[in-house]
C-alpha cells in the first residue's frame, strides 16, 4: 500500500487519500548542454545534469456524502494553493523516502465519478529531483589535548614554538566514520561542532574536502555546517542563529562544503586549545528513483 504525505514550511501536513496511481517516480530526465562546430559530426558534450522531476498522483476524494468528498477536495486545493515549497514523504510498508522543493505544476481539479467519489489528479514538479533519506548522525567527543615539550634546540619539530622552549597543549585530531548506503555520489553532509572548541576543522578524507572555522566557540554555542543548504551558522546558548561565513578560513583548501560518497566516509577533525566539546556528523542518502 502506497502512502503519500506532504508538509510545508509552516508546519502544515496533508495525506493524499485513496491513491490510484503515481507516475514519474523513476529516473528523471537528463539535460545535456552541447555545442557543435562547423562541419562537426555529432556534438561536444559540456554538462549532463538531472532536470527537475515532474510527477502526477491520481486519487479519489471520498466521503459519506458529496459534501464530505468535496471537503477533502477543497482541503487539498487549499494546501497546494499556498505558494510555498512542499516536502513529500513516500511510504510503502517499512520503505520511506522524501522528495523536496515541490510545487504545483498545473491546475488542480476533480471530476465527480460517483455521488460520493471525486476523482482528482495532482500534477507536481520537484525542483530537486533526488529522493533522499537522512543518515543517522555519528558523534564523538573531542579528547583532552596532551602537553607537548618545545625543544628550542631541535630534535623534534612542532607546528608551534614560542622561541624559548616550554610546554604547550597539542592540537587534537581524531576520526569518525559515516556510512552512506545510497548509490549517489557527492550527497550533502551536515556537521555540528558543540562548544567548547577553538578554531575547529573537519575533513572528509574519502573525498579530500576540508572546512575550517577561525573562531573559538563560546560555551553553549553550536556550529552547524549544512552542505545541502550551503550554510554555515552558529546557534548561541539562547537558540538564536547567526550567520558564520565570515568565520570560515580564507584558505581555498579549507573552504569546502563537505559531501559524502557511497560507502564509508572517514572524517578527521580537530580543535586547538584545552577545552573539550564533541562533533556530530550526518547527512543524506540520495536516490534517483523509487
Amino acid at each position: 500500500m502506497q502512502q503519500v504525505f506532504f508538509f510545508d514550511d509552516e508546519g502544515r501536513s496533508l495525506e493524499i487519500p485513496n491513491i490510484l496511481e503515481i507516475a514519474g517516480l523513476g529516473t528523471p530526465p537528463v539535460r545535456l548542454r552541447t555545442s557543435q562546430g562547423y562541419r562537426q559530426h555529432g556534438a561536444t558534450l559540456h554538462v549532463a545534469a538531472y532536470e527537475p522531476r515532474a510527477f502526477t498522483i491520481a486519487f479519489d476524494a471520498t466521503g459519506r456524502t458529496w459534501g464530505e468528498a468535496a471537503a477533502v477536495r477543497d482541503a487539498i486545493a487549499s494546501f497546494f494553493g499556498r505558494l510555498t515549497p512542499k516536502t513529500m514523504l513516500y511510504k510503502r510498508g517499512s520503505f520511506e523516502l522524501c522528495l523536496g522543493d515541490i510545487w504545483l505544476a498545473n491546475p488542480y481539479d476533480t471530476t465527480a465519478r460517483e455521488v460520493q467519489v471525486l476523482s482528482g489528479k495532482l500534477q507536481l514538479i520537484a525542483m530537486n529531483p533526488f529522493f533522499y533519506k537522512p543518515i543517522q548522525p555519528s558523534a564523538v567527543a573531542l579528547e583532552a589535548p596532551m602537553l607537548e615539550y618545545i625543544d628550542e634546540d631541535g630534535g623534534i619539530e612542532f607546528d608551534y614554538t614560542d622561541g624559548t622552549g616550554g610546554l604547550i597543549y597539542s592540537t587534537m585530531e581524531q576520526s569518525i566514520t559515516v556510512t552512506n548506503n545510497g548509490p549517489c555520489p557527492e550527497t550533502p553532509a551536515i556537521i555540528r561542532f558543540y562548544a567548547p572548541a577553538d578554531h575547529p576543522w573537519v575533513q572528509n578524507t574519502t573525498t579530500g574536502q576540508t572546512i575550517k572555522i577561525t573562531k573559538e566557540l563560546e560555551p553553549g554555542e553550536v556550529l552547524v555546517i549544512d552542505s545541502r543548504a550551503q550554510t554555515v551558522r552558529i546557534i548561541d546558548a539562547s537558540g538564536i542563529e547567526h550567520e558564520a561565513f565570515t568565520h570560515i578560513s580564507e584558505d581555498p583548501d579549507e573552504f569546502d562544503f563537505i559531501t559524502l560518497n557511497p560507502g564509508q566516509n572517514v572524517f578527521e577533525f580537530g580543535s586547538e586549545g584545552v577545552d573539550i566539546g564533541f562533533i556530530e556528523v550526518g547527512g543524506y542518502e540520495y536516490y534517483t528513483h523509487i
